[in-house]
């Protein structure tokens, strides 16, 4: 509501627009693990190496919410120097762990796009996820609109099923793929996944005990996540009527014409 009252083509980020950047830098620097250290030095042949770093998500966990209560603490435009490049830049946050205790935490940016992982949760529009009890069909559905006009956070209609996610938590070993390039985890939590294998970023899901549920996913990470973090890291628990200070969202928009 607030993202359209900017007029017409601005809503919140969509799950196509994540889904989008995050294949463009697997494709460009030939890795699905963004949290790979930065190498700006190409390779003999010219192409990009290393990724964006650990990004802001190597916050002591017990620092961020005396400092800051779990909310933002990174200035927007902190990496404004790289414009439309990639890479990360270096800021330092004052008192961060204490008076007198500074921190210094890497902003990653690709592409123009700051902090496209880490720092606090991002909530995905346009997609859905309809998680079922056992007793309740068993499945974990994945159900995304591409026209912005559809997107709502209480049904399906005008969402299209891609396919069902992974139903327990762990480093995600798969993702759906299909005719849409789903990043969504159709694996995980397999022997040999981890923070440094397959997509290397982590998938946290719940199952309710009985019924139905629709869940608002959320992408990225958080300041204290780690290696958790990433640039396909998915948060799966939490209804569209949930509220957390280390949750938000970017603004886009598309030209209605």
């Amino acid at each position: 509501t607030y993202a359209r009252n900017r007029g017409s083509g601005w809503n919140q980020y969509g799950y196509n627009d994540h889904k989008w950047l995050f294949w463009f830098f697997a494709i460009e620097y030939a890795t699905l693990n963004s949290q790979k250290a930065v190498n700006a030095v190409l390779t003999v042949d010219g192409y990009k190496q290393g990724g964006l770093g650990n990004g802001v998500s190597t916050a002591n966990g017990t620092e961020v919410p005396i400092f800051c209560g779990y909310n933002p603490f990174i200035q927007c435009g902190a990496s404004d120097s790289l414009g439309n490049g990639s890479g990360e830049v270096n800021y330092t946050v004052t008192d961060f762990g204490g008076t007198g205790i500074n921190r210094t935490f890497t902003v990653p940016r690709y592409r123009g796009h700051e902090n496209p992982f880490g720092h606090v949760w991002k909530i995905l529009d346009g997609i859905n996820i309809n998680i079922q009890a056992a007793d309740s069909g068993g499945e974990s559905q994945v159900w995304v609109a591409d026209n912005p006009a559809n997107w709502n956070d209480t049904n399906y209609t005008g969402y299209t099923n891609r396919g069902l996610m992974h139903r327990a938590p762990g480093f995600m070993n798969k993702a759906l793929a299909g005719a849409g390039a789903e990043f969504v985890p159709s694996e995980a939590a397999i022997s040999g996944s981890g923070s440094g294998t397959y997509y290397c970023d982590y998938l946290y899901t719940s199952i309710p005990a009985s019924g139905t549920i629709l869940r608002m996913p959320l992408v990225g990470g958080a300041a204290h996540d780690g290696v958790s973090s990433g640039f396909v890291s998915l948060y799966t628990n939490n209804a569209p009527s949930n509220a957390f200070a280390n949750i938000g969202s970017r603004l886009r928009y598309q030209d209605p014409l």
